[in-house]
């Protein structure tokens, strides 16, 4: 653990009862005695990207700050609310329907691998889904492998068909 914060971008996605599971996560994030959120991007109803054949997902990136490295805040905070929230990885199926999916997009300046995971995740740069609600809240933010904005990488995704912003979702 570290005394410095670190600034953390978590993705957080569902398609399982959505207007549930979103705002439940996202205030169980808050509730978090392990982090802090800072702020929240609008949330974007999107079409399934991986595996088509399913009902539209709900999107959206948080802001936090945590002095647990990446591997803790994984297993710690995440996988928890994840699993308290329905979310099994039994099946096998990596794009499967799910209640719940938190994911770290950045960690601060760092690449690096979490389990089977890397960091930044690489979807920042293929996936509208990703990388249009993490420029609401990192827009100038710098991603340490292209050394591009995250505003610059999202600009080729402006127009992306099946990505809808919502108003709001239970208070989010």
């Amino acid at each position: 653990m570290s005394n410095k914060p670190y600034a953390v971008y978590i993705g957080i996605g569902s398609n399982v009862d959505k207007e549930t599971n979103v705002p439940k996560s996202i205030n169980l994030l808050k509730d978090s005695p392990l982090l802090s959120v800072v702020s929240i991007s609008p949330v974007y109803e999107t079409a399934p990207v991986f595996k088509t054949d399913q009902d539209m997902f709900f999107n959206l990136v948080c802001k936090c700050q945590t002095t647990l490295e990446p591997l803790a805040l994984k297993w710690q905070v995440l996988r928890p609310i994840e699993e308290l929230l329905g979310r099994s990885r039994e099946n096998g199926i990596k794009h499967a329907p799910r209640p719940i999916d938190l994911d770290i997009l950045l960690f601060d300046d760092r690449v690096c691998r979490v389990d089977d995971s890397c960091v930044p995740d690489p979807d920042i740069m293929r996936c509208a889904h990703i990388v249009i609600p993490l420029a609401d809240v990192a827009q100038d933010l710098i991603h340490p492998i292209t050394q591009k904005s995250i505003a610059t990488h999202a600009s080729s995704y402006l127009n992306a068909k099946g990505v809808t912003k919502q108003e709001t979702i239970n208070g989010t």
